[in-house]
């Protein structure tokens, strides 16, 4: 324990003069905060180690015979210095060195006596079984009790030293002290995964915070982690790096067949959009199906033939939205069960839900029956059994909002996203008053953009979807804008959705390159018609750079791979966001929000001393695959 006694407390000493004269000095407080005193301890720890390194490699720098220094810079020796001892001991020592900016590291963020103890007792034990490990018998051999314990020793305090100190690091970036001044460090940053200065010049300033916000942050509240939990979330934010190898579940296992409907049926319309009707229905005269229904699910219907083939590519590209995404932020984690759905139940559903369907759907799709099969002999038409996230909840105790925050990135340095050009043209355009998705994402001021998006005429991107029969402009605009804004900070949803992103707007020479790929792989498949053209992914997704230098532009498989990833990130631009806010958790996906009380939005709900706590539930819908033949129409559009 001796060496371990006297290196941590000299490191100890050296650092706590270094940074009480750096304090002292320091006209800049926000570089002394917690967070700065423990990379300061660590480099301090990083110095020593050095030093100490230096000293076994090179014992004769050392040394007070200064007519030894020449020998070791003469190239003549330079085979006798380099011996496999002095091989060895630079290796080792390179290795372990780590350990002594973490000792020390650890101790600089506490400055304690307990910390110190600990750091001290940690290096101890790692030089003990280190040196009996290599204690050698009477004989002078080695005895395989010592060689056993004295490296399962090493392996046991190098891994109590790693967990204490990203445990220790990570309850910083947590903002988990008191006397912490809440800077952020990257990986905690509740915006872009990437650095905006690679892709947009300048960096962005620094997020603007509400002094309501500073008052009730939700990051103080962020449960403690382990290291372990920490590696995984990180690998999960940086979803180019997930693994992709998982198969999903076969859709086909889990399929289930509505031949027809009885007339007892109820059926009612949900929703539809320009490629989807949603439904509910009850006594279909399927008891699975009906106890499935029963459950909170809803019956989603796409208005194009689906076969059972693209049902199972379906599901798989649910999968892997659900991993880089988060299966926690969609309706349901695991890909949602197929519904084969016969002509006559068709007919049915189409007549059903005929009198409630709004007319510029008609227009579009006037019968869902001639639209769900392509050719007169086919018999059915796979839909998806889904949760329902907008109308299970559908009280006066809970607000669902559905906003679209649509594509966040500048493709073209200097100039503003592609959706704020796109709406340039149109009459009253303000430029200021506008809502941009590129500040959402990636700026400061998420609540004034919020604000914008509540005042936009007409709402289409913020809209009211529960309780039926009221009205946006029937909610406090300022408590429901914190609220939203509160969610998108503390959550990760917005980095992960600009991560997509990039895959279909890296830059304004992405559309044509993504062109002439679709071009070719077109004329391969008209001289090859067996080639399939269906949604597929690497095991592993790319990086933004590796997508950005695709250069396998004659392989069949990893062209449409790349085009199903240029899709991948064309779907993210278009997803909602459903929004629901309640005064009482109604599941396990509703989550605690800090900041704002639930009176504020609901004036009726009951108060306390300490107030009334909202809750909030996050999805993410509309992450349906792309069809690659609205590639030309998006090739155009993103060129523009």
């Amino acid at each position: 324990m001796t060496p371990g006694l006297i290196e941590e407390c000299s490191k100890a000493i050296w650092f706590l003069l270094v940074w009480y004269a750096y304090v002292r000095v320091s006209k800049n407080k926000s570089h002394t905060s917690m967070k700065c005193r423990l990379l300061f301890a660590m480099a301090v720890g990083a110095g020593f180690e050095t030093t100490e390194n230096i000293r076994y490699a090179f014992p004769e720098l050392v040394s007070l015979d200064y007519s030894l220094w020449p020998y070791i810079f003469n190239i003549d020796f330079a085979s006798d210095i380099f011996t496999k001892v002095r091989l060895v001991a630079s290796l080792h020592r390179s290795i372990s060195s780590f350990l002594h900016v973490i000792w020390t590291g650890y101790f600089g963020s506490y400055t304690t006596i307990p910390a110190l103890l600990l750091s001290i007792t940690l290096h101890g034990l790692y030089d003990f079984f280190g040196t009996l490990s290599q204690t050698q018998d009477t004989s002078g051999g080695y005895t395989y009790v010592n060689i056993f314990v004295g490296k399962v020793g090493i392996f046991i305090s190098v891994a109590l030293s790693l967990q204490l100190f990203a445990d220790r690091a990570l309850s910083l970036c947590e903002g988990g002290d008191d006397d912490d001044d809440g800077d952020d460090l990257p990986l905690t940053k509740p915006h872009s995964l990437f650095n905006p200065a690679e892709y947009y010049g300048e960096p962005l300033p620094p997020p603007i915070v509400t002094r309501r916000q500073q008052q009730h942050s939700p990051r103080s509240a962020a449960p403690f982690k382990t290291a372990a939990s920490v590696f995984r979330e990180c690998l999960d934010e940086r979803n180019h790096i997930v693994s992709m190898s998982d198969n999903p579940p076969d859709p086909r296992s889990e399929l289930l067949t509505l031949i027809d409907i009885p007339e007892s049926a109820t059926i009612t319309l949900i929703g539809e959009g320009n490629l989807h009707a949603v439904v509910s229905l009850t006594d279909t005269g399927n008891a699975e199906l009906d106890k499935e229904l029963l459950s909170g699910k809803i019956i989603r219907i796409c208005k194009s033939p689906v076969t059972e083939r693209a049902a199972m590519v379906r599901s798989k590209h649910y999968s892997l939205v659900s991993r880089a995404i988060g299966g926690e932020y969609l309706s349901d984690e695991n890909p949602p069960k197929t519904l084969a759905v016969g002509r006559e139940a068709i007919k049915k559903i189409d007549g059903g839900i005929g009198k409630d369907r709004l007319e510029k759907r008609v227009a579009k799709c006037p019968t869902i029956e001639g639209a769900c099969f392509s050719a007169p002999q086919d018999n059915l038409c796979h839909a998806q059994i889904m949760s329902d996230i907008a109308t299970s909840d559908a009280s006066e105790d809970v607000l669902t909002l559905e906003l679209k925050p649509k594509c966040g990135i500048r493709a073209i340095p200097g100039y503003p996203c592609r959706f704020v050009m796109q709406r340039s043209d149109d009459p009253g355009f303000s430029l200021e008053a506008f809502y941009d998705p590129h500040e959402l994402y990636f700026g400061g001021d998420v609540l004034g953009q919020v604000e914008k998006l509540f005042d936009q005429k007409p709402r289409g991107f913020l809209k009211l979807r529960s309780p039926p029969g009221r009205s946006l402009s029937e909610l406090p605009r300022a408590a429901v804008c914190l609220a939203i804004s509160l969610v998108l900070q503390t959550t990760p949803i917005l980095s992960r959705l600009a991560s997509l992103q990039h895959y279909a707007s890296i830059d304004e020479k992405l559309p044509d390159f993504a062109a002439q790929l679709w071009e070719w792989l077109s004329e391969q498949h008209r001289l090859n018609p067996n080639i399939s053209i269906e949604h597929r992914y690497p095991e592993v997704l790319p990086t933004v750079e590796e997508f950005r230098t695709f250069t396998d532009i004659h392989d069949v498989d990893k062209v449409i791979e790349w085009l199903s990833i240029f899709l991948l990130g064309r779907m993210a631009m278009d997803v909602s966001i459903f929004l629901s806010f309640s005064t009482s958790p109604n599941g396990s996906r509703y989550h605690k929000l800090e900041g704002i009380d639930a009176k504020d939005i609901f004036p009726k709900a009951s108060s306390s001393s300490s107030g009334t706590p909202l809750w909030y539930r996050l999805t993410v819908i509309d992450i349906d695959p792309k069809p690659f033949s609205k590639l030309p129409f998006y090739f155009g559009q993103l060129s523009k």
